[in-house]
């Protein structure tokens, strides 16, 4: 059976491609199934999407919303987005509303609410309630079945949108490179990340600081958002708390970024902390020997035939 499913994906790329398209080549699907697994948008339509109206367009897909399709965000997309592109705010959805008028209606302990406190609180009540309303059904848009949305590019990410009908059991972080470093913090930050993929983004910081390395340069330094952390945690300690969850870290035998020397430490002290959790089948490690800095398309291959094997009752 076919399902709606989510890619949150962190690839430092970007795709330019028509609003619509044929999807030639194998497109992220689905995952977090059983036995031969989800098939998402797979063989559908594909979509690039840059706004609400856009996005609400791919999921009806031309009158056929359960048909397969992948939709690409590309961007951030704001669910308060108007069809001109303005952003609606808490006056255009109820005309009036005070949010200091209706929080005086519940008294100075703030123990209960009474439509009669004050003359304008059964108005503020009611306006509350329809702005409400109108707000739901400008920011919820229904996820049909045989779906796949992916991120693409650094910024993408939909702000104040309800996906109806999203599993967050079936939510997963996908990274290449600085993607993939995102990916595994987001992972580790967040319960809402059911399972993580990074490609190109492991280490040990110690052995990371050698001559010629891009951290030295000046290059790649998102991690020292996080004053102070190196001198308690190293990257793979921080990619653990995300255990026992599924997650699968590859990177290339030749990268020049990354010395084999600390990802054989980074994947030891991974594999160390999902055996503690007595969850190691949960955890992938993979190093492609004759491979760069790069996640070719066998390499993509690998990644979603293994989010296909997550067993969703065994992850959470």
């Amino acid at each position: 059976m076919r399902r709606a499913a989510a890619l949150l994906v962190c690839v430092a790329l970007l795709w330019a491609a028509p609003v619509a398209s044929a999807a030639p080549v194998r497109e992220p699907a689905g995952w977090a199934g059983t036995g031969t697994g989800t098939t998402g948008g797979a063989g559908g339509t594909t979509w690039t999407v840059r706004t609400r109206a856009e996005l609400k367009e791919a999921l009806g897909n031309r009158g056929d919303p359960t048909a397969p399709k992948v939709i690409r965000i590309g961007g951030a997309i704001n669910g308060h987005e108007a069809d001109d592109g303005s952003l609606l705010g808490e006056q255009d959805y109820a005309p009036g509303y005070d949010l200091a008028k209706y929080m005086s209606c519940f008294g100075e302990d703030g123990a209960e609410w009474s439509d009669i406190r004050h003359d304008h609180c059964r108005q503020q009540r009611q306006l509350r309630q329809a702005g409400s309303a109108k707000e739901k059904a400008q920011i919820q848009l229904t996820v049909p079945s045989n779906t796949t949305l992916v991120g693409v590019g650094d910024d993408a990410r939909l702000l104040g949108v309800f996906l109806d009908r999203v599993d967050a059991r079936r939510v997963a972080a996908l990274g290449f490179s600085m993607g993939a470093y995102r990916a595994w913090q987001t992972a580790a930050l967040s319960d809402d990340i059911a399972a993580a993929v990074s490609v190109g983004w492991m280490t040990g910081l110690k052995e990371m600081m050698v001559s010629g390395n891009n951290t030295l340069r000046g290059q790649s330094s998102y991690y020292m958002v996080h004053p102070g952390l190196a001198r308690h945690l190293d990257f793979p300690d921080v990619a653990s708390i995300a255990a026992p969850r599924p997650m699968l870290f590859l990177n290339g035998g030749l990268d020049p970024l990354f010395p084999a020397d600390g990802v054989r430490a980074a994947h030891a002290e991974l594999r160390a902390v999902w055996r503690s959790c007595h969850a190691e089948e949960r955890l992938r490690l993979r190093t492609w020997p004759d491979l760069g800095h790069v996640f070719t398309a066998p390499m993509q291959d690998e990644v979603f035939d293994w989010l296909d094997t997550v067993r969703l009752d065994s992850a959470l």
